[in-house]
């Protein structure tokens, strides 16, 4: 019975094979997408799985206020100086680690270049069991050791067998290689894709950096750096509740006065999050989303086939109805199309898993990650899960043609029913709910981008060229030599030293009256560079003047912005026994949204400040483009011939920030076009089945004198109302899920509704399209032809 039951579903296959080529593919398209999804959502909360005490290592993160302006929910490092007061505070911890991240010039006499080495307490070593090449983990007890992965070694050295080599640190501190490991995989987060330059090549004891760059080893209550985490190994007996309240109470009793007006509170985490913070801190549902998009299209392919199914199971009415009559039994054809879905589901997987193999190593590729679809692991869940979905997809096909009456299925009764329209229907408002909602989505935040690239015009990006690390001190004794002779270049119309620049998220805060305020120190060609107008006063001249926007003239309490021209200020010290620094407004600046993108405008104020340098921003001229940046890496060479220069645009500095929200746009933006390609795949069948069952009906109309523009118009108003049905579903669930998305930015578009109706006139058009073709090919059929047609 089974072999006949196999026989007979093979050879529908093949008599339909247009149609079972067109069902098959489309749900092996919507199956590869889910399980790429799957995989993807997996492989990011599974990393870190190298170290052996993974679930007890945590990393505590800042929750910012909602009054501080941060543009971030959350940011996965803490103030440095928390590192020292949680050893010492909570005596249950054993092992409490820091990291700085620093890129430095490191070598010896035949090669030297930047690595990113990671500065740490020396319990680094005992909480992460790295693999060692050469030496163990106490080489980080010796503050003179660096250790290095195998690839840095082979990088600076061409080889891996490198134990006791003299290296020196930016050209003047000598250290040795204290050990080499191997290289982090992939599914690690020191290797984060998101952040250029913090992935794992060295890491040191920070007692070396303590005589490379003079640091404190109390730590900063002033600054936030960019995955310079703090790790904590959770004791085997405590659990993350009481890990999060002792961290809390000593922040209540240390952090410095006006610290919870920004930080409200600090949060612990499991290491496994290290990896899938990023969006938590963006306050994005990424990963979730994904997750949701991926099963929405797996749902429309599903619908989509059952759609095809039953539109299929119509055409076979009179051989269900002719082996009823002759005895067979509900059940066993019940058996029969099920089986035939259950071998339709069973190709569309083959199918799918191939297009995984092909579409992975392009993913990983692009991505720089190593997801992995691995048979022993997946196919416990791909086996049922193709059960599942062909039981779930054909069951209802299969009932709804083996439930009825033999005379009725001989007649094909149940197309002609209200019930059978009502199913139909059902389905394409269901398919093209899905579609609008994902679509409408898409444009939302493709509109949004859109604004977010607009308001970043206010600073010249592709024609203001970053030096970095001017503050090295080999660098910054050439800082005058320097800007001379990249002034008196031709292209070169401006030049300018900063500790920031505009849209760099690392900002610098100092606290007066319990208002964080947002600082950059700059020299006195700061504001003509970037071209920010001077509203009030003058221009900086002497230290502890500074030029702030309206918004901090406000937040200080100056009364109107012109009233705050010569008025004075104090900082907050975070050494409360010594008075903060004097400042004094000279000058008043407009409002600019100077982190841009996804941050507020935040009370602002720069000052002089030599000592603070970073960044040499220089404004160029369009013409002779590439000539000028040849001429920039000229100069440099000859002026500072032992550091390579380090040169990027403000541009590039925007887009490493924009990039991520271009990247889910573009995700998004592939689930759409697959959504409506299923939706149309399957209003296409459905508008062809039912046009050919029309066709005698067609021919009267055309007979009672109806031309065929009206045939045509009532085919597709009859096909676009399940379509509009779907509009009362899709458009209130489109604006409550954008609105989710545009209150993460300050500077928000306010057309959403006409954004959602533009994205549901598209879904409309293009299902009269679909229906039209169908619909002119049977009005301008002969009406004899039509008559004849059953």
């Amino acid at each position: 019975m089974l072999s006949s039951y196999l026989t007979i579903a093979l050879a529908n296959l093949l008599k339909h094979r247009w149609y079972s080529l067109i069902n098959i593919c489309g749900l092996a398209l919507a199956m590869a997408i889910f399980m790429i999804g799957t995989l993807i959502i997996s492989y990011e909360y599974n990393h870190d799985s190298q170290f052996s005490q993974r679930d007890q290592i945590h990393f505590v993160s800042s929750v910012f206020a909602q009054e501080s302006g941060e543009g971030l929910v959350e940011f996965d490092v803490i103030r440095s100086a928390y590192g020292p007061l949680f050893k010492t505070d909570i005596i249950s911890l054993q092992h409490v680690a820091r990291t700085i991240h620093k890129r430095y010039l490191v070598g010896d006499e035949q090669h030297s270049d930047y690595v990113g080495i990671a500065f740490t307490d020396t319990s680094f070593s005992r909480i992460f069991d790295f693999q060692y090449l050469y030496g163990d983990h106490t080489a980080i007890d010796n503050p003179n050791a660096l250790i290095i992965t195998e690839s840095t070694a082979k990088r600076l050295f061409g080889r891996t067998d490198v134990m006791g080599k003299a290296v020196k640190v930016e050209r003047s501190h000598a250290m040795t290689v204290g050990a080499v490991i191997a290289n982090l995989p992939t599914d690690s987060h020191f290797n984060s894709p998101f952040i250029p330059h913090h992935d794992m090549q060295a890491f040191a004891s920070i007692q070396a950096l303590v005589n490379i760059d003079n640091f404190d080893l109390k730590g900063s209550w002033t600054k936030l750096g960019v995955r310079d985490l703090t790790y904590i190994v959770l004791p085997q007996n405590k659990d993350i509740e009481w890990l999060n309240e002792q961290i809390n109470a000593v922040s209540a009793r240390h952090a410095p006065a006006g610290e919870t007006q920004r930080i409200s509170h600090l949060k612990a985490h499991p290491l496994v999050e290290a990896n899938t913070l990023i969006w938590r801190a963006f306050g994005l549902p990424v990963l979730e989303s994904v997750q949701v998009m991926t099963f929405l299209v797996l749902l429309i392919g599903c619908v989509n086939y059952t759609n095809l199914a039953t539109t299929q199971s119509f055409n076979r009415a009179r051989e269900v109805g002719l082996r009823r009559t002759f005895g067979a039994t509900p059940r066993q054809l019940l058996v029969q199309f099920l089986l035939e879905s259950q071998v339709f589901t069973a190709l569309a997987m083959l199918i799918a898993l191939a297009a995984v193999e092909l579409i992975l190593p392009v993913y990983n590729q692009s991505s720089q990650k190593a997801v992995m679809f691995d048979y022993g692991q997946q196919l416990l869940w791909v086996v049922p899960g193709t059960l599942a979905i062909g039981l779930v997809a054909g069951a209802y096909p299969a009932w709804l043609i083996t439930c009825q009456d033999p005379v009725d299925t001989v007649h094909n009764a149940f197309i002609k029913t209200p019930r059978g329209s009502l199913l139909r229907s059902l389905l394409i408002s269901t398919q093209f709910a899905i579609s609008i909602f994902i679509i409408a989505i898409v444009m939302i935040i493709y509109f949004q981008n859109q604004q977010v690239q607009r308001s970043s015009n206010i600073f010249d990006k592709q024609q203001t060229i970053l030096l970095s690390d001017i503050n090295l001190k080999p660098v910054k004794k050439h800082q005058q030599t320097l800007r001379k002779q990249l002034l008196a270049l031709p292209g070169v119309e401006s030049l300018t030293f900063s500790s920031h620049v505009p849209f760099d998220q690392i900002n610098h805060t100092i606290n007066v009256k319990n208002i964080d305020i947002n600082s950059v120190a700059v020299d006195p060609d700061f504001m003509s560079t970037y071209k920010i107008p001077l509203i009030e006063g003058r221009l900086l001249s002497q230290n502890k003047e500074v030029v702030i926007n309206p918004l901090a003239a406000i937040k200080l309490g100056f009364g109107s912005p012109k009233q705050a021209i010569g008025k004075t200020f104090y900082s907050v010290d975070q050494d409360p026994t010594t008075p903060g620094v004097k400042y004094t407004v000279v000058g008043l600046m407009p409002n600019l949204n100077f982190l841009g993108l996804f941050n507020q405008i935040m009370p602002m104020m720069i000052y002089l400040d030599t000592e603070a340098y970073i960044y040499a921003s220089i404004r160029i001229s369009k013409r002779n483009h590439a000539q000028t940046l040849l001429d920039i890496d000229r100069v440099w060479a000859q002026v500072i011939a032992d550091y390579p220069i380090k040169r990027k645009t403000l541009a590039d500095i925007f887009n490493g920030v924009f990039g991520i929200l271009l990247g889910i746009n573009q995700v998004l933006f592939l689930f759409a076009v697959i959504a409506l390609l299923l939706a149309l795949v399957g209003l296409f069948s459905l508008a062809a089945f039912m046009a050919q069952n029309r066709t005698k009906e067609i021919g009267l109309r055309k007979i009672m004198g109806a031309s065929v523009l009206q045939i045509v118009s009532l085919l597709i108003w009859q096909f676009s109302r399940p379509v509009m049905w779907s509009l009362l579903v899709a458009i209130p669930l489109a604006y409550m899920a954008s609105d989710i998305y545009l209150n993460f930015f300050q500077e928000r578009i306010t057309f959403v509704v006409p954004v959602i109706l533009l994205a549901s006139l598209v879904a409309i058009l293009s299902a009269w399209a679909i229906v039209a073709v169908h619909a002119i090919n049977i009005a301008r059929a002969m009406p004899i032809d039509s008559l004849r047609y059953e």
